[in-house]
């Protein structure tokens, strides 16, 4: 079992000053053409992200100079991950609104947070006008000719809201600190190499889409995002990671559960993979399971717990050898 470490001098260097972003850019530099992020047929290099998410931060920055928190669209996209980059490099904390969520619950985050203004596709504008925020299109090309400038940065780096099962929605604010700390050790500790696939799975109000974001852009790699409508059938699910050519899947017990069963069933098991992290309840290893890393010996289960609240992760790796996974 590991226990999440603090940064090495090494990390403390590559990090400047612990903003999350700032290993982005660093990476851009490294891999300017690599494709940073594919959905569907579109794609985008990271050098291209880079300056795109430069150009909307000073908008933003003009937008809403003074603004601690901007709220981002949680609509999956190129854009979305571009947003996130930009309202970073504004020196802001970004907060997923989903439009699809119940009105009530999108109000309450708005009302928490204080949040002003959203960053959103043109078509989304009339839904996040009608919660009380201005709106800002991810295309908008706003600065002057004085080019906008960040001259305080937020040591927040995001607000994600709790799902409230245990009663009301909490706001959860995480520090550039903790979660460059994070993605640092899970670079280290990771069996996939630089310039990997990683599904983005998790929808944006999820602390794990954090790391599957983060854990791809600073390395090299490719953020492949799935389509929403495949997040329900895993057999489609099995289809897009062969294709698509995933090599480090982040997933829920419960997704972990449904992929491996409709693996076993209909004889899907792909063999690009290298790394499967799951995390978020208690892992139980069901036939369906071992049967899954038995037909893939060299894939290792990476099973983490940590609180959204403290970001501190324990994980335990489950390498394949001769016996660990009983028969089906």
């Amino acid at each position: 079992m590991r226990v999440l470490q603090k940064p090495t001098k090494k990390d403390m260097v590559s990090s400047h000053k612990l903003f999350i972003h700032h290993l982005f850019e660093e990476q851009a530099e490294l891999t300017p053409g690599n494709i940073a992020v594919s959905f569907g047929i579109e794609s985008i290099t990271y050098a291209a992200l880079n300056q795109k998410a430069d150009i909307l931060s000073k908008s933003i920055l003009i937008h809403s100079a003074n603004a601690a928190i901007v709220g981002i669209s949680a609509t999956k996209g190129i854009n979305m991950i571009m947003g996130i980059l930009a309202i970073l490099k504004a020196g802001k904390a970004y907060l997923p609104l989903n439009p699809k969520e119940p009105e009530a619950r999108l109000l309450q985050f708005i009302a928490d947070s204080g949040v002003e203004t959203c960053l959103c596709n043109e078509n989304e504008f009339s839904t996040f006008q009608l919660l009380g925020v201005a709106t800002l299109n991810f295309e908008s090309i706003i600065f002057s000719a004085t080019e906008a400038q960040a001259t305080t940065r937020s040591g927040l780096a995001y607000i994600l809201f709790t799902s409230g099962a245990a009663g009301r929605p909490k706001g959860v604010a995480m520090g550039h600190g903790a979660l460059v700390n994070y993605i640092n050790w899970q670079k280290q500790n990771s069996v996939t190499k630089a310039g990997s696939s990683t599904l983005q799975f998790s929808p944006l109000g999820f602390d794990l889409s954090f790391q599957e974001i983060f854990s791809a852009l600073t390395t090299g790699g490719t953020l492949v995002l799935l389509p929403e409508e495949l997040l329900l059938e895993p057999q489609m699910l099995l289809y897009f990671i062969c294709e698509n050519n995933i090599n480090r899947i982040f997933l829920p017990y419960i997704a972990l559960q449904l992929l491996t069963e409709a693996a076993n069933i209909h004889t899907i098991f792909p063999t690009c993979l290298q790394e499967v992290v799951t995390t978020g309840e208690q892992l139980k290893i069901t036939p369906h399971i071992a049967a899954f890393f038995n037909a893939l010996p060299e894939v290792v289960l990476y099973n983490q717990y940590g609180m959204a609240e403290c970001l501190m992760v324990t994980q335990f790796a489950l390498k394949n050898y001769p016996g660990l996974w009983p028969a089906l």
